[in-house]
């Protein structure tokens, strides 16, 4: 997924600028949240935090599918890519 949604916005816009500014700002929470992540996965077990952000990712994607064609796509796709960056870092 993310992979395939930048370039879900790139065919949808056209403008490459768009795609490098989003894919660039979903790195922001990789560098935020990636101490969290190693804290988290020292103190809880693998296994449930896999199971958990598995179902936050799907839900996500469930949300995102829901609002595609009601939301303008630009802001959606910028939220939407920041969080599974984040959900990556944990």
């Amino acid at each position: 997924m993310r992979y395939a949604l930048p370039l879900y916005l790139l065919n949808q816009t056209g403008s490459s600028a768009l795609f490098g500014t989003i894919s660039a700002c979903a790195f922001i929470p990789v560098i935020v949240l990636f101490p969290v992540g190693g804290i988290i996965a020292d103190r809880v077990n693998k296994r449930n935090i896999m199971v958990m952000l598995d179902f936050a990712t799907a839900a996500l994607i469930v949300l995102f599918y829901v609002m595609a064609g009601t939301v303008d796509i630009v802001p959606l796709m910028a939220v939407t890519m920041m969080v599974l960056y984040g959900i990556q870092a944990i």
